[in-house]
Formats: C-alpha cells, sequence, structure tokens
C-alpha cells in the first residue's frame, strides 16, 4: 500500500473527518471528492483526452461540501502557510477562488484539517460543539482572501 503525502494524505483525513462528523451526527450533509488531477503516466495526450472525456475542468476545488441547497467548496494545497497555499494555486484555481469570494460563495483554500473543520463551523456546515474536535482536530481560522 502506497505511502500517502502532501494533498493525497490531507484529503484522506478529510475524507475520514466528514465520515466521522456524519457518524457522529454534526454533519448532516454530503461531501464529495472531485476527480480534477490525471497524472500523465508518459503519455501526456493519453491523459488530456481523459481529463477531457470525464468532464474535468481546470481551477475545478479538490472538495464540495453540499448541506441542503448550500455549497462550501475546498481547495488542498501542501504548504505550512496561508500564503504559501497561495502561491501555490494555479491561475484557474486563484480565478476560481475570486470568483466565489465576489460572488459571496463559500470557498477556502486549506493547508491543514483544523481549518477545514473551523471553515465549515464558519458556513453552518458543521455543528460548532466539542463533539467535532476528535473529527477535525480543533480550528484556525479559515484563509482570508489573497490578492
Amino acid at each position: 500500500m502506497p505511502v500517502l503525502k502532501g494533498e493525497d494524505l490531507l484529503s484522506s483525513q478529510v475524507k475520514a473527518a466528514v465520515k466521522q462528523s456524519q457518524i457522529d451526527g454534526t454533519y448532516s450533509g454530503i461531501a464529495y471528492h472531485c476527480p480534477n488531477e490525471i497524472l500523465a503516466k508518459g503519455n501526456q495526450i493519453a491523459a488530456l483526452k481523459k481529463r477531457k472525456a470525464i468532464g474535468v475542468m481546470n481551477g475545478a476545488p479538490d472538495w464540495v461540501f453540499e448541506v441542503g441547497d448550500r455549497c462550501a467548496t475546498v481547495e488542498l494545497k501542501d504548504a505550512k502557510s496561508d500564503d504559501e497555499a497561495w502561491r501555490k494555486c494555479t491561475n484557474a484555481q486563484k480565478e476560481y477562488a475570486l470568483h466565489k469570494w465576489a460572488t459571496g460563495g463559500n470557498h477556502l483554500v486549506a493547508w491543514n484539517l483544523p481549518m477545514i473543520g473551523e471553515f465549515l463551523i464558519e458556513c453552518r456546515f458543521l455543528l460548532d460543539s466539542p463533539q467535532y474536535q476528535p473529527a477535525f482536530q480543533g480550528g484556525v481560522a479559515a484563509l482570508e482572501h489573497h490578492e
């Protein structure tokens, strides 16, 4: 079994935290990982065709959270700070984030699990209670708009 690192590790932690929060009853929505990264294993053209065939969009977020008719999106980055996470975003990811923020949408560029938990509480998707602590391990402020 391969060892997960960086964004893949964070994504697996998000998946586990969401499942635990659903079991605990602190998150009643659905959440899913968007298949937005298909890496070429030698053949760039084949990878591009596969991306196009399944409808992958440049800049699409890594995770989508839905509760009722409301939606929040999260872009994951392997970083150690908000600024580093923003710098690692592609132009398409930055455009998506800026559009979401400008239109009042809920979007976060995240580099650790606690900030995702805090973000979901701020969006009123995750109940603000001690029960969420085991799943999302505390919290820090969500990343603010960067230019």
